[in-house]
């Protein structure tokens, strides 16, 4: 299913962009493990949080579904149980990208829309909260 959620990020209809970014938020929340799937040598997360993946591309699109990616990242950073002296951990390398781009959505014109602001805000906390301890140097930039 998340092969085709991906696909359906990029869908011309605003209604079916929307829905795929909630059913990632679903299965980031109800089945994190299913995106640490190996797939073509790379893994779900990896196509979901790299630099211009679905979800960092996303967070640009209309509120609505930039909110729901939001609450995706919120769901997938919560579901690594990061304990607080962690050398790393499976979001580590997205961490500084994810901070940046959630900081951008949080200040977009339109952030007052769908509650995005406040969605933006809240998944940046969950990012901060389950950093691992080789992320906290990305703090400083």
């Amino acid at each position: 299913a998340v092969p085709i959620m991906v696909g359906l990020t990029r869908d011309q209809s605003v209604q079916v962009r929307d829905t795929a970014a909630w059913t990632l938020g679903r299965i980031c929340d109800l089945h994190p493990e299913a995106l640490h799937m190996q797939v073509q040598n790379t893994t779900y997360i990896h196509e979901l949080m790299k630099g211009e993946g679905v979800f960092l591309h996303s967070l640009k699109d209309e509120p609505r579904v930039a909110t729901n990616v939001c609450w995706a990242i919120h769901n997938l950073a919560e579901s690594f149980d990061v304990e607080d002296d962690a050398p790393s951990s499976p979001i580590s390398p997205y961490f500084l990208d994810t901070v940046r781009a959630l900081l951008v959505c949080a200040e977009r014109q339109d952030a007052s829309e769908n509650n995005l602001r406040s969605s933006a805000y809240e998944a940046l906390n969950t990012v901060l909260a389950h950093g691992a301890m080789d992320a906290q140097p990305s703090l400083r930039e």
